[in-house]
């Protein structure tokens, strides 16, 4: 009787700390809307304005250099960051990667001069670690058992509802008013945003770290790549990362340029075309994947986004025309299914002690590849700039989508998926022997369908089925 009232008070502990923190919650989710809103905005106008000022020839070379470089920077800073917003508080970095964000459109509320937007863009990413920072508060604030329904819904509402209404919008405005509009609109959202955050988010970490905690392994994004060796799985899923996303940047980098010189895409035409794919992206993450993890496992989810990433890339290596771009788009939005899966299944390759650790260098290499993809693609897009194929280079990355396909054909091998054991936790002896219908794709399914502000963790079910099985598989 006393462990039960003993229980209920910490239900109403939890419940009243998740909802003390609601308001913080969704206050977070608007300035990291309004982050990405500025990011979506100028992505319809960009590309027209970029090849006009660098000519056909030109354009790739300049954008694949810029893009590369800030998504090094990205992957340089991005441990720092985290470390600093350790210390200094989550609202302070918050407010800081807001306005490194906005450093490099200001100027083009004033100038037509896009120097100033190449010199700036890769500064920008230094401070582009937005999305990490607000992760690290809604873990703050949001309990374990909530925490992926609060992260799903952070990235609907922050990065798809942005992506959905900012390029067509961008579109339309630098249609009727011009592009300038577009980044005096920017400028205005990012007074509101730092207002918004100044005023509305709360400090949620308690901010225990000191310089002093500050090691060489917390802020070396190389350092976290040891993880990917810890065990076969883990470096078949960075191999999968690294080619996959390798091919993934090359296309976020450059397909707006692509678009605007092969097929003389306007402003509202490449708004039109990226808002179809972030409304795609939104919908097969809420519709989409909880349907799948009920009949295939996290594996087959894996291969049918990698399948997708490559009819994407064959589509718009294809493509005689602009339509077949849109067509290209649906493939797109399903290739992201692809994040999902492996994040997953990172999951279950690692024990519980070491998740953090392999998440991270899980997204250390798409960091890296965000350097390294632009570049790629947009080197051979220019060498084939004016060409019969000028889509050709997009066939040639596809490559390393298939590359990505056929190491995942070994995730599926039953004695791997067997050593592996429940949670990354191995067993010998037991392995997966009595937990059949406790397959690995209802984990996933339960971080899909999780409830946001549930009180009930599941840790203490699933530590359970553990043990079930432990003495399932003992007896005789």
């Amino acid at each position: 009787m006393g462990e039960k009232n003993s229980s209920s008070a910490t239900k109403m502990d939890n419940s009243f700390r998740s909802r003390s923190y609601a308001k913080s919650y969704w206050a977070v989710l608007v300035t990291l809307h309004l982050d990405y809103l500025i990011i979506a905005l100028p992505r319809a106008v960009l590309p027209s304005m970029l090849a006009s000022f660098f000519g056909n020839s030109g354009v790739f070379v300049v954008n694949s250099l810029v893009e590369g470089t800030q998504g090094l920077l990205v992957f340089l800073t991005s441990p720092l960051i985290g470390s600093l917003a350790d210390i200094y508080g989550r609202k302070p970095l918050l407010l800081l990667c807001v306005f490194v964000t906005a450093i490099p459109l200001v100027p083009l509320a004033f100038s037509d001069n896009l120097w100033y937007f190449t010199v700036l863009r890769p500064i920008s990413g230094l401070g582009a670690a937005t999305f990490s920072v607000v992760f690290a508060y809604i873990a703050d604030i949001v309990p374990p058992s909530g925490r992926s329904k609060a992260f799903g819904i952070a990235i609907g509402v922050g990065m798809g509802l942005a992506f959905i209404t900012g390029p067509v919008t961008g579109g339309i405005v630098g249609a009727q008013f011009g592009s300038r509009v577009v980044f005096i609109a920017c400028l205005i959202i990012t007074c509101v945003n730092l207002l918004f955050t100044q005023v509305f988010v709360q400090e949620s970490s308690e901010k225990n770290a000191t310089l002093s905690s500050i090691t060489w392994n917390k802020i070396s994004p190389i350092a976290a790549f040891s993880m990917v060796y810890s065990s076969p799985m883990m470096l078949r899923l960075g191999i999968i990362t690294f080619l996959f996303y390798s091919a993934l940047w090359g296309v976020i980098g450059n397909l707006m340029i692509f678009a605007t010189t092969a097929f003389d895409y306007t402003p509202k035409e490449c708004g039109i075309l990226l808002s179809q794919f972030g409304l795609l992206n939104t919908l097969s993450q809420v519709f989409l994947v909880p349907v799948l993890v009920r009949y295939l496992s996290e594996v087959r989810i894996l291969q049918l986004g990698l399948v997708a990433g490559i009819l994407l890339l064959l589509f718009l290596g294809i493509a005689w025309t602009g339509w077949v771009l849109n067509v290209a788009m649906v493939f797109g939005a399903f290739s992201m299914l692809t994040f999902t899966a492996v994040s997953s299944l990172t999951s279950v390759s690692v024990p519980p002690s070491r998740q953090a650790e392999a998440q991270g260098a899980i997204n250390g290499i798409k960091a890296f590849t965000e350097g390294i993809g632009p570049v790629l693609t947009g080197s051979l897009l220019a060498t084939f700039q004016g060409s019969s194929y000028p889509g050709f280079p997009f066939i040639l990355t596809s490559l390393l989508c298939c590359g990505a396909l056929c190491t995942s054909l070994s995730l599926s091998s039953p004695k791997e998926i067997k050593d592996m054991g429940i949670l990354g936790v191995k067993n010998s002896n037991s392995n997966l022997n009595g937990m059949e219908h406790f397959e690995l794709k209802e984990l996933l399914h339960h971080v899909v369908t999780n409830e946001l502000f549930d009180e009930e963790d599941t840790n203490d079910s699933l530590q359970a089925a553990k043990e079930s099985s432990q003495v399932k598989s003992s007896e005789p």
